[in-house]
């Protein structure tokens, strides 16, 4: 069956899971970052095979891991390389985009306005 194998960060923690249901388990750990995100069909093979290797810095009985720097991007690597994707964050979100939408849209409109249009309406008038 097919899952998401993810690694999210949540303050000095990392999460190396895997769930069926990704908008769910992001939903209920609500993680400071979801760093990378893969959809495999093995993703509980490549969920033990993470937490073998990153064992000595697991915090017990759970999916938490104290991972340096250097942890985290073989980690993140490793992912990527199985398939994953990296989750990025768009440079435009929320208000920002709404106001830069509206600026490139009011100056796109006069552009066409002026270019277009007017050269129209002088020959009438």
């Amino acid at each position: 069956m097919i899952g998401y194998a993810y690694l999210f960060r949540n303050g000095d923690l990392y999460n190396i899971g895997c769930a069926q249901n990704f908008e769910l388990i992001k939903k209920q750990l609500k993680p400071d970052e979801v760093i990378a995100v893969l959809k495999a069909e093995d993703v509980e093979k490549i969920r033990e095979k993470l937490h073998n290797r990153y064992g000595d810095v697991r915090l017990p009985k759970s999916d938490y891991f104290r991972l340096n720097e250097v942890q985290k991007e073989e980690c993140l690597r490793y992912l990527l390389a199985s398939g994953g994707s990296h989750d990025f964050k768009p440079f435009f979100r929320g208000p920002i985009l709404v106001v830069t939408f509206l600026i490139a849209w009011v100056g796109i409109s006069a552009l066409l306005i002026k270019l277009f249009f007017q050269p129209i309406f002088d020959r009438f008038i």
